[in-house]
């Protein structure tokens, strides 16, 4: 839920309108810049230190980028 309302809020879609599968770029229209903010924002969230070698492109849809935040935080699935 909270990563949903880091989406909403980074993209102003209603979050109704976010199904965890959709691509971010394809589907939802985020480009890198908007991609960039959100994993910050995430990162933030959860205490999630910054990683040089992460790729945005290897984590294209919602569904991705929460399971990014379950891993490096280890909160609960």
């Amino acid at each position: 839920e909270s990563i949903l309302a880091v989406v909403v809020q980074k993209t102003g879609y209603p979050q109704d309108m976010l199904a965890l599968d959709l691509d971010l770029e394809a589907d939802l229209g985020v480009d890198t810049v908007k991609q960039a903010e959100l994993f910050a924002a995430v990162r933030q969230s959860y205490n999630i230190p910054r990683d040089e070698n992460l790729k945005l492109r290897d984590f294209p849809t919602l569904a991705h980028v929460i399971q990014f935040a379950r891993d490096r935080s280890g909160i609960a699935a």
